[in-house]
């Protein structure tokens, strides 16, 4: 019947339902049912519970789907109320960056809690043979591919291996530095 305080309003004898409408950055309590009783004032109070607002963004700002809860809410970038509570923020894979993995984050009554999903540039790794035979290639101990490679992967140290063919001697294993962003041979 009104924005907030009170309002008198005459009403028959019986059971009424009082509904709280919204409040901006506040949780509505619930709808109560009254007795109104004759001759009598029947006071109804709604409590609000603040609410928390949980802002999640990436770095470098990148299009990553992203979930709370399990539950995709935006596909870069959020800005949202929430009431109190721990929620699981999660990032959705974008091309030739590493996934940053989900994070826990605590909203409280009345403040803005911030979650940063930090997405690291892979590096590339092109793998050949010369002279050009099939080999299986192995990098970090895993079997990739039976001949030529190209893949995203980590940053850093790595070590790529080549598996024997007959009639020829495999090579020596090599260590390789991946630096985001950029293709090594």
């Amino acid at each position: 019947r009104n924005n907030w305080g009170l309002d008198w309003v005459r009403l028959p004898v019986g059971s009424h339902q009082v509904c709280f409408g919204p409040a901006p950055a506040a949780t509505a309590p619930p709808c109560q049912t009254v007795d109104v009783t004759d001759g009598a004032v029947t006071t109804v109070t709604g409590s609000y519970a603040a609410q928390g607002y949980l802002r999640v963004v990436t770095s470098p700002a990148l299009p990553s789907s992203i979930r709370v809860d399990g539950r995709v809410t935006n596909a870069y970038g959020m800005w949202t109320p929430k009431g109190p509570g721990t929620y699981r923020v999660c990032f959705g894979a974008v091309l030739g960056y590493t996934t940053p993995a989900c994070q826990s984050a605590v909203v409280t009554a009345g403040t803005t809690t911030t979650v940063t999903g930090t997405f690291v540039p892979r590096g590339y790794l092109r793998v050949t043979t010369s002279p050009a035979v099939a080999s299986q290639i192995s990098v970090d101990g895993v079997p990739r591919n039976n001949w030529g490679l190209w893949t995203d992967l980590p940053t850093g140290s790595h070590q790529v291996c080549f598996g024997a063919v007959a009639g020829y001697t495999p090579p020596p294993c090599e260590t390789v530095v991946l630096a985001p962003g950029t293709t090594t041979d």
